[in-house]
């Protein structure tokens, strides 16, 4: 492989990273761009150097999280179609940050979030990203073998909101 390639770089990424990286290249194939994979290796490459510093792993995981819930808030902020439930999303990225901070727990989440009635299209998404955030820091933490898993759900219900948004976060993640 070429120095620089996905794979070489994917190797030195923790899971929930690795997961991440392959994810976004999934997408990034089937919507097939050469100027992505560069900026996805360029992103990866500072995220790989990132995580080899002391916690760096631990550090640059919650920067990302806290991350994907600065996004989601932005798009609730400015978007049409989240508008409805701009004020579930903030309270939801509430709860979430205050999980980070304490036991990861993310059933409050999903209480609420089952208490949003009728939701469709991005809104469905975008009501699953808090919780998966949390869901994911408590799968690396203490269950490793289910992080790789989390890590794909994150991203997956991100992208749904918005294609760029798990780049973005990880981008954010780097510089953090």
């Amino acid at each position: 492989m070429a120095k620089g390639s996905l794979s070489e770089i994917e190797a030195g990424l923790p899971i929930w990273a690795a997961a991440i990286a392959n994810r976004l290249d999934f997408f990034r194939r089937r919507h097939s761009s050469k100027r992505s994979i560069g900026k996805l290796t360029v992103v990866l490459a500072a995220l790989r150097r990132r995580v080899a510093a002391p916690d760096g792993g631990h550090e640059t995981l919650l920067a990302f999280l806290h991350a994907c819930l600065a996004l989601l808030e932005e798009a609730a902020a400015l978007r049409a179609d989240l508008a409805s439930i701009a004020r579930d999303l903030a309270t939801l990225c509430d709860m979430a940050r205050t999980s980070l901070d304490g036991d990861c727990d993310d059933r409050p989440l999903i209480a609420h979030e089952d208490n949003m009635k009728g939701l469709s299209g991005a809104s469905r998404w975008a009501a699953q990203v808090p919780g998966r955030v949390v869901w994911l820091a408590a799968m690396a933490a203490e269950v490793p073998d289910a992080e790789a898993e989390a890590a794909i759900m994150l991203v997956n219900d991100l992208a749904s909101v918005d294609s760029d948004f798990p780049l973005r976060a990880l981008h954010t993640a780097v510089r953090a």
